[in-house]
């Protein structure tokens, strides 16, 4: 009987690995694939459940997003570990000049979550401003402030190596 309930487990074993995505590795993070960029982000938050100051560099996307479409860009950036930032993701809207008041934002890092949300169509969450600007070399540099939902002051930047297009 005993060699039953092994061979179960080794057989519940070798399904859960067949049928688990594999996680991207810190090897793998240091190569961007397809439609993917080299970013480094800077995130500070004073008040709420992700309280902290975090630093991460690693690869996420960064698109634009050809008009006449209500959103230009999306960046996002997730290592999905550790006690330190796993996800920034950030959405832009109604860029004026290279500034917007429309954005969600979304910080998870430390203990919490940090959103704002001020863009036309989505629940209301918070208030912010975020400011694009691109570089001759291809880069794109994000800087987003605001207050989050729970009152929490959130800055981040965000300079991405480059960015792709989505028509």
């Amino acid at each position: 009987m005993s060699g039953c309930r092994r061979n179960h487990g080794l057989l519940f074993t070798a399904a859960l690995v067949f049928l688990t995505p594999a996680l991207p590795s810190r090897a793998n993070q240091a190569t961007p694939g397809e439609g993917q960029v080299l970013l480094d982000a800077s995130v500070v938050v004073e008040g709420g459940s992700a309280a902290g100051t975090y630093k991460a560099s690693g690869v996420g996307s960064c698109r634009h997003i050809a008009k006449p479409q209500p959103i230009e860009w999306t960046v996002s950036y997730g290592s999905g570990e550790g006690s330190g930032l796993r996800s920034v993701q950030l959405t832009v809207a109604g860029l004026s000049s290279g500034a917007s008041d429309q954005l969600v934002l979304t910080v998870i890092a430390g203990k919490g979550a940090a959103m704002i949300a001020t863009m036309k169509g989505a629940t209301q969450a918070g208030k912010g401003h975020v400011t694009v600007t691109t570089s001759a070399k291809g880069g794109v540099h994000f800087s987003a402030m605001g207050v989050s939902e729970d009152a929490a002051t959130v800055h981040v930047e965000i300079e991405c190596h480059g960015s792709t297009a989505q028509r």
